[in-house]
């Protein structure tokens, strides 16, 4: 394993990249990904952790639930609304209108390669076109992350605090590894 891996899998210390290291060639850019999108989207956080604990939920992926409850908190998602996702129950009761925007287009995302014009121009009314990359980006980061935990049974790791999500904006922040 090459060393700056290893430094990164150090680092952030979770079984899905340690199982995702596998793939030499492919970890580092995965984990790039992910710290990139803590870091430097200009989708707000509060967004992005609504719609990857939505994506969780709707593929069965508990492993991105359950790192993504105590990062949730600390981006501004309520109690409430997590419940709210453990249901599907994507209302004004518990949305504001730009939420149920990006949720809305989270789930046609994921049902289907097409997205009706009515969800997108909803979507748009609140999004710019790059935070709306960004949405669709984060989306399938999360299926595939998902897909890696559910299809090899990956050990679930606890977020207790916002470790991960730390580790993940310094590693955003050092763009190059130490060889």
């Amino acid at each position: 394993m090459p060393d700056g891996l290893k430094q990164l899998l150090g680092q952030v210390n979770l079984n899905v990249f340690n199982m995702w290291a596998h793939s030499v060639s492919t970890a580092e850019i995965v984990m790039r990904l992910g710290a990139a999108q803590y870091a430097s989207l200009q989708l707000p956080r509060s967004i992005r952790e609504l719609v990857t604990l939505l994506g969780a939920k709707a593929n069965a992926a508990e492993y991105a639930w359950v790192q993504h409850v105590a990062p949730s908190k600390a981006a501004g998602v309520t109690d409430q609304q997590r419940d709210a996702l453990q249901h599907f129950n994507l209302s004004s009761d518990n949305f504001r209108a730009d939420e149920l925007a990006a949720l809305n287009l989270a789930l046609a995302v994921l049902s289907g390669p097409m997205v009706s014009d009515a969800i997108f121009a909803e979507a748009r009314r609140h999004y710019s076109d790059r935070q709306l990359v960004e949405l669709v980006g984060v989306i399938g980061y999360y299926w595939m992350l998902g897909r890696i935990t559910t299809v090899f049974g990956v050990d679930l790791d606890v977020a207790v605090g916002t470790e991960i999500y730390d580790a993940g904006l310094e590693i955003a922040e050092n763009k190059t590894t130490k060889q």
